[in-house]
C-alpha cells in the first residue's frame, strides 16, 4: 500500500487511545522541518512509554531496553520486519502481540493486499480513524479536490484500507463523493454523465481500461468528453504512472495537467 500506508500501520500497530494516541497537528503541512521536529519530540515523550508498557512484542525485541528520550536515537533499537509481525498475528490473531492497546479498543480493522505473502491485519482505533480521515482529507485537498468536486471512488470496498477508508478522507474534502467501488465500468460511463461526475479515485491502470470500455460500447464518445477534471490515483501503481509514456497518454486522450504526490498521482486540467 506504499509509505504512508505503512506509516499509518505503525501508528495503528502501536498507539491506541490515551496518552498514546495518534495526534494531529493544524497546518502541520505548513511547518518547517524545525518546527515539526519540536513537535514531534514531545510527542515521542508519550509514546515511548506507551509502546515500552503496553507492546510485549516490541519489548521482547528490545529484548527490555527502553526506547530513547531522543527521537534522533531511535535507530539504536533493533528494526522488527514483516516476517515477524505475520509470526505475531498468526501466534495471537488477528492483530498480533504488537499492539499496545487493548483489543476492544479496536473499532475497524483493514487488511493488506497479500500480494507480497499473508494478509496483515490493520487495527483502528476510534481517533485512528478520525485522525487518518483529516490527515488524509488535507491530502486530497492538497491534489486539488475541493467542495464543489463531485468525485466517484472506485477502489475495492471490501477490508482493503483505500476503499472505505480513501472514502472517508475524500468526504473530508467537502466534495461530494460517489461510492461505485470496482467493475462494471460501463455502468461507471452512464453514472459518470448521469450524476455529472467531475472527478474520480482510481488505481493509474484503470484509465485505461475506460478508454478501452468507451471504444467498444460508447462509440464517438472520447475520454475528454466525461467531463472529468480531476483525477487521482493512488498508493501502489505510482511508478507505472511515473513513465512519461503513460503521462503523455493521459494528458493527450484526457487532456489533464499531471501532478505526481508523494503517495499519490493527481491529474486536472489547467
Amino acid at each position: 500500500m506504499g509509505m504512508v500506508a505503512s506509516l499509518l500501520w505503525l501508528h495503528f500497530s502501536l498507539f491506541g487511545e490515551g496518552d498514546g494516541a495518534m495526534t494531529k497537528l493544524d497546518e502541520a503541512e505548513c511547518l518547517g522541518r524545525a518546527d515539526m521536529m519540536v513537535r514531534n519530540q514531545v510527542d515521542w515523550a508519550k509514546q515511548r512509554v506507551h509502546v515500552g508498557r503496553g507492546s510485549a512484542f516490541y519489548a521482547s525485541l528490545w529484548q527490555g531496553k527502553a526506547p530513547p528520550e531522543d527521537l534522533r536515537d531511535l535507530p539504536e533499537l533493533p528494526l522488527s520486519d514483516k516476517a515477524q509481525l505475520r509470526e505475531s498475528q498468526a501466534a495471537h490473531p488477528p492483530f498480533g502481540d504488537y499492539l499496545a492497546a487493548p483489543h476492544e479498543t479496536a473499532v475497524r480493522l483493514h487488511r493488506t493486499s497479500g500480494t507480497t505473502g499473508q494478509a496483515m491485519n490493520l487495527a483502528l482505533s476510534a481517533r485512528d480513524c478520525s485522525v487518518t480521515q483529516a490527515v488524509g482529507g488535507r491530502s486530497q485537498r492538497a491534489a486539488g479536490l475541493r467542495p464543489g468536486h463531485t468525485v466517484v471512488h472506485c477502489l475495492n470496498y471490501r477490508m482493503w484500507m483505500g476503499g472505505l477508508t480513501d472514502h472517508l478522507t475524500l468526504e473530508a474534502t467537502g466534495a461530494l463523493v460517489v461510492p461505485f467501488g470496482v467493475g462494471d465500468t460501463a455502468l461507471l460511463v452512464r453514472t459518470i454523465r448521469e450524476v455529472g461526475i467531475t472527478a474520480i479515485s482510481c488505481t493509474p491502470s484503470y484509465p485505461a481500461v475506460l478508454e478501452r470500455v468507451l471504444a467498444e460500447e460508447f462509440p464517438g464518445l472520447a475520454p475528454h468528453d466525461l467531463g472529468l477534471s480531476t483525477l487521482g490515483h493512488k498508493y501502489t501503481h505510482v511508478q507505472s504512472v511515473s513513465k512519461v509514456p503513460m503521462q503523455g497518454a493521459l494528458r493527450r486522450e484526457w487532456r489533464a495537467l499531471f501532478k505526481k504526490r508523494n503517495a499519490a498521482v493527481a491529474l486536472w486540467r489547467r
